[in-house]
């Protein structure tokens, strides 16, 4: 129900107004009644009316000052002037404090109906917008992390050059004239999947609350964060940053991490050059090399050998491997020379070719050793990579 406020002085002309807008639009409002200015404005802070229906003559504070406040209370009210004087002496002031309408005394029915289901309408319209308006906005926040971690892979696979980056830095309200990377590497000795990712959640926390910047996923023990700075920029502020790193997992996680920073560039295209320089530091030391796209792929390949049996879809191997499907089919394509598809089908008909070599099998148990569910398929699939059936190829043994 809508919340209703009617005030006037006379309790005849409350009243009626309340039982005629009871009888003609049951059950859609809750009514409340004032005698003043002073108790419409008390009334209005406390309920909040959808609607004021105000006298424009009332003892102490009048109708027009008494509208004021409470549009200062909230500006979402709509407010409709009772009067039985001229309107139109007043029109430019009523106008300017947001009066939606007026009813002359005695005000009939119809007028009364009218203005009324006319503001429930403007209402309805207002709360759904309201709504639309939220939705979006939950959605952004709910797509703005998943962005940021598209945009910090974007700047760690130097794909720069796509036009979409720019897009993506909109969207996540990543404007950078000037940047550094900095590069968090935790050892290959650190191998607790679950407190990794703990890890990198709380800094990721940590380092929002700090400073504006982007936090990669974790790539097995590796996390890029893409910093901007100002004109004003000192190299003090970086190595601080290191410092409060080094001590916020040490104190969270009694953890000994290694903190690289690459030097200020310009624009996008600069922090991905000083991601390579934060990488490039870490090569010398030995067994604390990151991962790199190529280990990405391995451990994509090793997952592949060992699950090829299984419905294997490219979107869960992303997954395993910490990356979007979107930035994994790009990765894997650009090292290993073949598209995630083609791999698949090739380790899954190098495997049916050592199973047909097995007379006992049949070439429908083999269809599904090797992952596939429908046997025409399997077969079709075989004479792409093979340039024969698999019952031709049995027959060569």
């Amino acid at each position: 129900m809508y919340r209703l406020l009617i005030a006037d002085d006379e309790a005849l002309e409350r009243e009626g107004l309340e039982l005629l807008i009871d009888r003609k639009m049951p059950n859609t409002f809750k009514v409340f009644q004032a005698s003043n200015g002073r108790q419409a404005i008390e009334l209005a802070e406390e309920y909040r009316p959808d609607i004021v229906l105000m006298d424009i003559k009332m003892p102490g504070i009048q109708g027009l000052e008494a509208l004021k406040q409470i549009k200062a209370i909230d500006h979402r009210i709509k407010m409709v002037l009772i009067t039985a004087y001229d309107y139109f002496s007043y029109a430019q002031e009523a106008v300017s404090i947001g009066v939606k309408d007026y009813l002359l005394k005695p005000a009939k029915r119809e007028q009364v109906v009218g203005t009324l289901t006319k503001l429930l309408q403007e209402l309805e319209e207002e709360r759904a917008k309201r709504s639309h308006e939220l939705g979006v906005e939950e959605t952004l926040a709910e797509l703005i992390p998943v962005v940021e971690s598209e945009l910090a892979m974007m700047l760690m696979f130097n794909q720069v050059q796509e036009v979409d980056v720019n897009r993506l830095a909109q969207i996540a309200n990543f404007s950078v004239r000037r940047g550094y990377s900095m590069i968090v590497y935790l050892a290959e000795t650190y191998t607790h999947e679950e407190e990794k990712k703990k890890l990198h959640d709380e800094l990721k926390n940590m380092l929002k609350t700090v400073t504006r910047c982007l936090v990669s996923p974790l790539l097995q023990n590796e996390i890029a964060i893409f910093i901007p700075v100002t004109d004003q920029y000192d190299p003090k502020q970086s190595e601080g940053f290191r410092m409060k790193i080094n001590r916020f997992i040490e104190g969270r996680f009694g953890l000994s991490v290694r903190v690289e920073i690459g030097a200020v560039q310009i624009g996008l295209p600069g922090l991905q050059k000083s991601y390579q320089d934060a990488k490039q530091s870490l090569l010398p030391a030995e067994h604390q090399e990151a991962d790199k796209p190529q280990t990405i792929i391995e451990k994509a390949q090793s997952f592949v050998n060992q699950h090829y049996a299984e419905d294997v879809s490219m979107e869960q191997v992303a997954e395993w491997v910490n990356l979007s499907s979107y930035y994994f089919s790009k990765v894997f394509k650009s090292e290993s020379g073949q598209t995630f598809t083609d791999y698949l089908t090739e380790v899954r008909m190098e495997k049916a070719k050592q199973f047909i070599s097995n007379m006992e099998l049949s070439l429908k148990e083999i269809c599904f050793l090797v992952g596939y569910k429908d046997p025409n398929y399997f077969s079709r699939a075989f004479k792409r990579y093979t340039g024969m059936t698999p019952t031709d190829y049995r027959n060569l043994m």
